[in-house]
């Protein structure tokens, strides 16, 4: 037993373990609590709740509401359909919801349904996801910054750029596999660097359909500007290094809604600027190809690619001869 003097004078008698408690107090004050620790693995819902922590019992509404609770190179899954909102990614992260109905619903002017601003380590993946703009919504998914941003079986459409990829990092990649980018009043597919440096986008098995122009790639201007051609609204930093694959995908009826000189299935901008095309399938366009890129930069064919019924099927700048090994 430990003793204290009252205030008489009087020695009381404390039990010992009465320290124990107050230290024992002091060290849990120290830990975390585990509801605000992050998991690796979040889940969300549509009839979830953004005060729940995320787990597998207790999941969140939107995955704006999750990806804070979800630990970097972790991981989001849906557990049943839902519209889960926009969100800003600012870490490696995946979220998969393949499996289900996954909503993202953006409207208005400027506002995005997915914004990726990573750091230069970090991998995005995105799968099985419905993004649907409204109301002069800006872009589907919207890529400031990363190491590799993939996208598989998502369809984005409504937006003025689908996927709009403007990286300010060297050397971002994307990929885009088994998607649907449709309905853009812009460009679905723009690969459009905003500083000195190497961007590159492959999109394979994949289709764009009824938008304003198909794929772009660009390495001149702004938006509108005259260096950039408003034929297909191009954007990008001057000097920087744009390229894009597409290999055994659709792009259709990618049609004028205003551009001065015709619409492009694909096109390119600038010196800088090379798409590779092979096995795909281009038709029901104003212009099937077309390039304003100077060498090295240009449209370059694997030979094996269907262009036709476009109102001007266009021709490529030069023709790849594929090695096999």
């Amino acid at each position: 037993m430990t003793e204290r003097t009252g205030a008489g004078g009087e020695k009381a008698r404390l039990p010992r373990y009465f320290k124990l408690f107050i230290a024992m107090g002091l060290v849990l004050l120290a830990i975390p609590s585990a509801a605000s620790a992050q998991a690796s693995r979040t889940w969300v819902s549509g009839v979830g709740d953004d005060a729940n922590p995320c787990s597998r019992t207790a999941p969140c509404k939107t995955f704006a509401g999750a990806i804070s609770k979800t630990a970097t190179t972790g991981e989001i899954n849906c557990l049943d359909p839902g519209g889960f909102g926009a969100v800003t990614i600012t870490k490696a992260i995946t979220i998969n919801c393949k499996n289900t109905e996954a909503g993202v619903l953006a409207g208005g002017t400027g506002v995005n349904g997915i914004i990726i601003n990573a750091s230069t380590t970090s991998n995005v993946i995105l799968r099985g996801l419905d993004i649907f703009g409204f109301s002069n919504a800006a872009s589907g998914i919207k890529v400031f910054a990363a190491k590799r941003v993939k996208v598989y079986d998502t369809d984005i459409s409504g937006f003025q750029h689908g996927f709009d990829f403007q990286p300010s990092t060297e050397r971002t990649k994307g990929l885009i596999r088994n998607s649907v980018i449709e309905d853009s009043r812009g460009n679905a597919v723009q690969v459009a660097p905003t500083a000195t440096g190497n961007a590159r986008v492959t999109i394979k098995n994949s289709t764009i359909a009824g938008n304003n122009c198909g794929v772009i790639a660009s390495s001149v201007g702004a938006p509108g500007s005259a260096s950039a051609n408003t034929d297909c609204g191009t954007a990008g930093g001057v000097g920087g290094n744009a390229q894009v694959n597409v290999f055994g995908s659709e792009i259709v009826d990618n049609e004028e809604r205003g551009g001065p000189n015709g619409s492009a299935g694909v096109f390119t901008a600038g010196s800088g600027a090379i798409a590779r095309i092979g096995d795909n399938e281009i038709t029901g366009n104003i212009f099937g190809i077309r390039s304003i890129s100077p060498a090295p930069g240009g449209i370059f064919s694997f030979g094996n690619n269907y262009i036709f019924g476009n109102t001007t099927d266009g021709t490529p700048t030069g023709t790849i001869t594929p090695t096999r090994r």
